[in-house]
């Protein structure tokens, strides 16, 4: 298992998770801590090809649930053969 150092966010403390399972994928999870000490997690996030992407996600999956907006979309999606590369609508916009 993998965390980084809470991230301060608007208050609250964000700390993001990830576990390697047998196939070589990380699961993301992040738990917040509210400013007033209350904790809660957000369980099994997806599946990420390495312990940062999986992090990052889960930071930005917090800062979402913090501003109680929708949680962003993983670039990447995963198919039977594998992982795929989602391209983002900004990347597009820029070619």
């Amino acid at each position: 298992m993998n965390s980084d150092p809470e991230v301060l966010y608007k208050g609250f403390a964000l700390t993001a998770i990830a576990v390697e399972d047998a196939g070589g994928f990380h699961t993301a999870m992040v738990i917040v801590r509210t400013p007033s000490g209350g904790l809660r997690a957000s369980g099994a996030l997806g599946q990420f090809p390495c312990a940062l992407q999986a992090r990052r996600y889960a930071i930005e999956y917090g800062m979402a649930d913090v501003d109680e907006r929708d949680p962003p979309q993983p670039d990447w999606q995963l198919e039977s053969g594998g992982l795929t590369a989602k391209k983002s609508a900004d990347a597009v916009a820029r070619r």
